[in-house]
């Protein structure tokens, strides 16, 4: 059933080579945790560490084309992961830029050609739909890319109508037109860089599910169609008036879902249709983890893709879906896991613990009916599933790798704190007179404790109390919308944000690195930074909190350093140049050779020289004002957080 001759490495290698052949300059996958970014907990999109640029700052390659893979991280839809085809937290985006290059008839026409010629994926034009913006009181209809799409559909032989109102209509059409929350970008802050987008999606050739709708059109989530590629144009700038004006860029931003392209690729049949049952876990990116379940819970061995073999032996789709949770959770931890984070109850931490407990949970649910007697072996499965994740992108990511002890050390702790949260959770049920056994309480159980939810109405329908799913639900999405307008908070700073209180901050977070470093030793290094106008906040991987003595000495070397008004220079150096200057960098260097390093004092001897986009002053004694350390706290076990302000 499966097509062998596509593997997801040979995917990524293909996208990367058809883009170099454009012209385009392969350049690094970046970490998963954004460089200097108060916007983002997590990179979640290819253009992300690219912003900079995007804004107008030249690349460090010279090109203004570029492409990658990138690794990338979304909780937004992680309730629905395993219950669509589709759906992850932790994925893979290939992506090709242009910075005030080519626009949108070169863009579309080769996204066309990467899918549909022979020489690369080869995949039948007629199976390809695209949307575009419908246009509304800020902008207009995107006519341009209509038409570039009625004549790329024309190459080959394809009359591609156009349909204004896809959800409404009864007839699927080669275009359709969408309103901004389908086809729209940006921008990410209140202000900022935005456009409409053209979306590609591949018909699998299901039958439509009228449970989601009376038609069936591409955004129809029934599971038909598959979105597989986004052309995001920036030709618009949403002013602080909230006015949409044309951009100065025109910038190109594209991102291609690896493992929804790769389920395509490899599950095909002859005439393109994709059976429904297969979603991007029956892929090769998921089969080595799904054998060790299948062994696991149901003593088989999978000879077969893991959704087919689910279906024919009638496993209850909740137990499919927990299957594909666990799966998927423990392949995002152990990338987060990686960067140096540590489970906690804030932030990255935070995000951490979500993804392992769900999987945990997940775990002992399977085991409950399926395995009771290797229960007591939960914690040694998650250590089996994270070491094939580490012995599977390895070689891709070898933070990996190195890593590894750490990872499987945190993890393992983090089940037996989830253990221990269950039997305190399960004190605070029995303990709650049964009046007050409602939603409320049940979500603040799961919030509190990681308390399942299921099993709390399990518990309560033994004393004969129902708790309602939509009071829970109420209390999860009154929950969320607080959590939204935080974020919201958080995105007030700006992506990219180049205010000169910023651009100060971002300099002294260099100085309080290289500070910290010859206190403490050069073995400790920056885990994350979140620079805003009013402060900065720097993470680093120390055990305990400064004494007051230490916090003097920081200050004084920092400070001092700024009454010395060293230079700030920038170079753009090979990536072999800057390891033999000592340039200090903390990401993932796979792809490029160029690199950007800020050196800070005389070239000869500095004070610190480190791989950075910037932007940062050019001369230490722009810094205006004296630099305090207003607060620390520990964050997990080997990590602290400091931050520091300008007074």
């Amino acid at each position: 059933m499966k097509n062998t001759q596509w593997t997801s490495s040979q995917l990524k290698q293909s996208f990367l080579d058809f883009w170099k052949s454009k012209g385009h300059t392969i350049i690094r996958n970046a970490s998963l945790l954004p460089e200097n970014d108060p916007s983002a907990l997590f990179t979640s999109a290819g253009m992300h560490p690219l912003v900079s640029y995007l804004m107008g700052t030249p690349h460090e390659s010279g090109n203004t084309k570029l492409a990658n893979i990138q690794r990338c991280l979304r909780t937004g839809d992680i309730e629905e992961v395993g219950v669509t085809r589709r759906h992850l937290t932790f994925f893979e985006m290939a992506g090709n830029w242009s910075l005030n290059d080519y626009f949108k008839k070169e863009a579309i026409n080769w996204s066309f050609e990467y899918l549909t010629s022979k020489e690369w994926l080869g995949l039948d034009p007629a199976r390809l739909y695209a949307t575009v913006f419908r246009g509304d009181d800020d902008a207009s209809k995107d006519e341009d890319s209509i038409q570039i799409w009625k004549d790329v559909f024309n190459t080959v032989g394809i009359g591609a109508n156009v349909v204004d109102l896809p959800e409404d209509s009864d007839t699927i059409e080669h275009i359709s037109c969408y309103s901004k929350k389908e086809n729209w970008w940006g921008p990410v802050s209140k202000t900022g860089p935005c456009g409409p987008d053209t979306e590609i999606f591949y018909d699998t050739g299901a039958q439509h599910d009228p449970a989601f709708g009376k038609y069936c059109h591409p955004n129809c989530d029934c599971g038909r169609f598959i979105e597989i590629w986004n052309n995001v144009f920036m030709e618009f700038f949403k002013n602080d008036a909230g006015q949409y004006e044309k951009a100065p860029l025109k910038n190109v931003d594209t991102g291609l879902g690896i493992e929804r392209v790769i389920l395509i690729l490899q599950y095909k049949d002859n005439d393109g249709n994709v059976d429904k049952r297969l979603t991007i876990f029956s892929t090769d990116l998921f089969e080595s983890l799904s054998k060790i379940l299948v062994n696991y819970f149901f003593d088989n061995t999978l000879t077969q893709p893991l959704d087919i073999y689910l279906s024919e032996k009638n496993i209850p789709e909740p137990d499919q879906i927990a299957i594909k949770v666990i799966i998927e959770h423990t392949r995002a931890a152990a990338m987060v896991l990686s960067e140096h984070i540590e489970p906690s109850n804030k932030d990255r931490g935070y995000v951490l613990r979500r993804l392992l407990r769900r999987a945990m949970r997940n775990m002992m649910k399977l085991a409950d009916t399926y395995a009771p007697t290797k229960k007591q072996k939960l914690d040694e499965l998650l250590g089996t599933l994270l070491e094939d994740i580490i012995t599977q992108y390895g070689n891709e990511y070898p933070e990996l790798t190195k890593e590894k002890e750490a990872i499987l050390s945190l993890a393992h702790t983090e089940f037996k704190k989830f253990e221990q949260a269950l039997q305190r959770g399960s004190t605070l049920f029995m303990n709650t007179i049964p009046e007050k056994l409602n939603g409320e309480l049940a979500f603040d159980l799961y919030q509190s404790y990681g308390f399942p939810f299921e099993l709390t109405q399990e518990m309560a329908a033994e004393r004969g109390i129902t708790i309602s799913t939509v009071d829970f639900e109420k209390a999860k999405q009154l929950h969320q919308e607080v959590s939204r307008k935080g974020m919201e908070k958080k995105f007030a700073g700006g992506l990219g944000d180049k205010s000169p209180q910023s651009v100060m901050y971002h300099t002294l977070t260099h100085l309080l690195h290289k500070s910290l470093r010859d206190i403490f030793g050069q073995d400790i290094h920056q885990q994350g930074s979140n620079i805003t106008p009013e402060r900065l906040r720097f993470d680093i991987n120390i055990k305990e909190r400064l004494t007051d003595e230490q916090i003097k000495e920081v200050e004084n070397r920092i400070n001092g350093w700024i009454a010395e008004k060293l230079p700030v220079t920038r170079d753009e150096v090979s990536a072999e140049e800057a390891d033999r200057r000592g340039a200090l960098a903390f990401f993932s260097e796979k792809y490029g050779s160029t690199v950007t390093v800020y050196t800070i004092g005389s070239p000869d001897s500095p004070v610190s020289i480190e791989r950075c986009m910037g932007p940062h002053v050019t001369n230490t004694g722009d810094i205006q004002g004296t630099f305090k350390i207003t607060k620390q706290e520990k964050i997990g076990a080997n990590l602290l957080r400091i931050k520091g302000q300008l007074v």
